[in-house]
């Protein structure tokens, strides 16, 4: 009577493990593209980085001639120093942030060899999620592997609770056992002949019975214990469910946040670069002062990180 059941739950603990695989590798998967993201946003990083020492570098040429000439002072230069060198330990960082990225990447794919990453598509977006909530959320319960788990975990020991109970079934056991033997020789003789030839062969065939008669209510526990382990683990597949649905609310949520900090950050970036502009221009004509540049570059530099923060949110 078990062995129906034995088959079925080798299967489902099969089919199981196969699950488990396709969990574990798909959690791998997406470790790796948020990190593929961020190695995006750091080569991003990078270039603004570039830019602004680039920026600082000309407006340090610019006030040490003005020093020399005597129309700025001195505390005026090592500000705008200060400045170039803030710039350089902020791309020492960034590069450092890429290097670590890369590594992580390269030990998930299991590289060996270093690849070329390229950025040039980072700032489109080609992906939009055009599903509500209630299509979302059926989608991910339909697709999550943990759910599937869970549930297969549930048959699984319900096959087995019932395998238990089938042991107060009867088992019937059919056998049969072959042998077959030869001989060279003779035995008890004083000169055997060696050239004669004895063979032997048997054959039984038999049927067992066998029934369990008592055996202290150890069969019927060992059953109602698996079917309190069945409340169990339905209890923690409603739990996950819960947790699913308040993820999938919580990233919708998110969603929409983040498409209108795109849109803001982008704002802000391109009002950040005309002011520097200006300020640059204002500065060279004298109206300006190198304090008013400093501060906007500092809000420029602001500005473009959260641009590229947002779009690495987005795709993640």
């Amino acid at each position: 009577p078990k062995r129906k059941l034995e088959i079925k739950i080798a299967k489902e603990k099969l089919e199981n493990l196969n699950n488990i695989f396709k969990s574990n590798l798909e959690d791998l998967y997406f470790q790796a593209l948020e990190i593929y993201f961020s190695i995006l946003s750091s080569k991003q990083e990078i270039k603004m980085a570039n830019q602004s020492i680039e920026i600082s570098e000309l407006t340090v040429n610019e006030f040490e001639n003005r020093f020399k000439n005597g129309i700025s002072n001195k505390l005026e230069l090592l500000e705008v120093k200060t400045q170039l060198n803030r710039d350089k330990i902020n791309l020492l960082n960034k590069i450092d942030k890429l290097e670590f990225n890369k590594n992580r990447l390269y030990e998930i794919l299991n590289l060996n060899k270093e690849i070329n990453i390229k950025d040039d598509q980072f700032s489109y977006i080609y992906n939009i999620w055009n599903f509500n909530k209630s299509q979302s959320l059926i989608a991910a319960l339909e697709n999550s592997y943990e759910l599937k788990i869970k549930q297969k975990n549930i048959d699984i020991n319900k096959k087995e609770a019932l395998s238990i109970i089938s042991s107060k079934k009867p088992t019937f056991s059919i056998y049969n056992n072959f042998s077959i033997s030869t001989a060279n020789g003779e035995t008890g003789v004083t000169e055997p002949n060696y050239s004669k030839i004895t063979k032997n062969n048997s054959n039984t065939v038999g049927l067992k019975f066998n029934v369990n008669l008592f055996d202290g209510g150890n069969i019927r526990q060992n059953y109602l214990s698996l079917i309190e382990r069945n409340k169990e683990l339905e209890s923690e597949l409603n739990l996950i469910k819960i947790r699913i649905k308040k993820e999938i609310i919580d990233k919708l949520t998110q969603y929409k946040s983040i498409k209108r900090k795109i849109v803001l950050a982008k704002d802000q970036l391109n009002f950040a670069k005309q002011s520097l502009d200006i300020s640059l221009k204002r500065l060279e004509a004298g109206l300006g002062t190198q304090r008013e540049v400093l501060n906007i570059q500092g809000d420029l530099i602001d500005a473009e990180t959260n641009f590229i923060e947002s779009l690495k949110a987005y795709k993640i």
